[in-house]
């Protein structure tokens, strides 16, 4: 399989952060009152350390991700000071962890996008990863560590900050516990949030989408309203989206997946939502629908959506569904994937196939930190339980709607003019890491889908 992959790529300081050090850190530089008025006023920007505090605090509290942009220097140099040597520095951005996984799960060929490519960067990434580069007066494909860089340029860091079910830290008299592991993730990287895309990138995709099986596409969450040199947010969407449609004008073959990211713009997710007329399929996790700007104010099915309550779940993917050009939505959560779809989009049994890959993948790489290749995947369920709660809510789609139980625990069902199959996630007790999981089952899911795809067209 040749896939695109665009458009970040970064490096991610990966921390594990401990209640009583966050405790300390506010109290020993007098921040107390400053970041408890942060968090009862959040900007969900970051401005200043009591901004990176409030944020990584009401993300603990509510066991849930988040990801804030870096606006100042001096905070990027703090975080940098405290937490980067100790960390573990691993590939970001969801370009970038995408495209590995593909590689280690045995695609041909995966070309990214690398506006801020470095050496430390190209070490990171895998084996069949490849980015265009203008060799003797041709357009080529090598891989990042043979393309000539003389010097290392500056890269994007994703300070990254792991939390456990359980942990609790006391800021004055108010104390914050975690009821769900998850993650905060504070990033620096101006050339990644505006989506800057390597013309060489540019130009070979345009040239060649004949040639590719697929596309994933991610980053748009980074987006800001407006840059520096004048442009905004639309001028980017606009642009990037154009040359998807042409993509898909040369190859309308051509399968375009999006995942979504967490926006803190609504402004911004409206009008790319609006614009996906290039693009067959949305992935997002339960946050990220329960904030997507679609949904309107249905304070209801937000809060059933927030509960992983598997209706809920549905019924705000068919409305992303209505609302678009899209065929496609796919919600992972921690406890279950569902997938919605148009009838005759995909076999039902075939997406259930690549959603179980999939959950495996994620599973495979929660337990070990590391993509163990395919082969131990295709045999890692041995020794893992399905998620019960997740069970519990796939079943429920038997109870609500017409349908059948497949094998490996999925579900099928029809909901009005969609088709929906659910897959319980495999429980690691004791995940490594939680950061790149819905990465991890997104790419290998994708993988899936298009060589089920090409063994029904051969």
């Amino acid at each position: 399989m040749r896939i695109i992959c665009g458009y970040t790529v970064n490096l991610d300081s990966v921390t594990t952060i401990r209640g009583d050090l966050v405790a300390g850190m506010i109290a020993d530089r007098g921040l107390t009152e400053r970041v408890l008025e942060r968090v009862s006023s959040p900007r969900e920007k970051i401005y200043d350390v009591e901004d990176f505090f409030s944020g990584l605090l009401l993300s603990m509290e509510r066991g849930s991700g988040a990801e804030w942009l870096i606006f100042d220097h001096k905070v990027f140099d703090f975080l940098k000071e405290h937490f980067f040597e100790e960390s573990r520095v691993i590939l970001g951005g969801n370009s970038g962890n995408m495209a590995n996984v593909l590689s280690d799960l045995g695609a041909e060929e995966i070309v990214i996008n690398t506006e801020s490519h470095s050496k430390a960067l190209g070490d990171l990434l895998g084996c069949s990863v490849r980015i265009p580069k203008r060799m003797d007066g041709r357009l080529v494909l090598v891989h990042p560590m043979d393309a000539g860089f003389e010097v290392d340029r500056d890269v994007g860091i994703h300070f990254v900050f792991n939390f456990n079910r359980g942990t609790r830290v006391m800021v004055g008299d108010m104390a914050f516990v975690v009821p769900h592991d998850d993650r905060f993730i504070a990033t620096y990287d101006p050339a990644n949030i505006a989506l800057v895309m390597n013309p060489e990138f540019e130009e070979y995709c345009e040239r060649f989408a004949p040639n590719f099986d697929g596309a994933i596409l991610s980053g748009f969450h980074l987006l800001l309203i407006e840059y520096s040199d004048g442009t905004t947010y639309k001028d980017k969407i606009d642009r990037l989206l154009r040359h998807v449609s042409s993509w898909k004008n040369r190859n309308p073959h051509l399968f375009v997946h999006l995942e979504l990211g967490y926006f803190n713009s609504v402004v911004v997710e409206s009008y790319l939502l609006d614009r996906l007329s290039g693009v067959d399929s949305l992935g997002m996790n339960e946050i990220e629908l329960a904030r997507c700007s679609l949904l309107g104010d249905d304070a209801r099915l937000r809060s059933h959506i927030d509960n992983l309550d598997i209706k809920g779940i549905v019924e705000g993917a068919s409305g992303v569904l209505s609302l678009t050009d899209l065929s496609r939505v796919c919600v992972h959560t921690g406890e279950f994937v569902v997938s919605v779809f148009k009838s005759g989009f995909i076999d039902p049994s075939d997406e259930a196939q690549a959603l179980e890959f999939g959950v495996r993948a994620a599973a495979s790489y929660a337990e070990t930190g590391r993509h163990l290749g395919r082969d131990r995947i295709e045999q890692f369920p041995h020794g893992f339980s399905l998620s019960r709660g997740g069970r519990v809510e796939v079943l429920e789609l038997l109870k609500l709607y017409s349908g059948c139980e497949l094998a490996g625990g999925s579900c099928f069902a029809e909901v009005e003019d969609y088709c929906v199959v659910g897959v319980p996630v495999l429980r690691c007790e004791t995940p490594v890491t939680t950061v790149g999981l819905g990465d991890t089952f997104t790419a290998a899911t994708f993988l899936r889908e298009l060589e089920l795809a090409k063994n029904k067209s051969s």
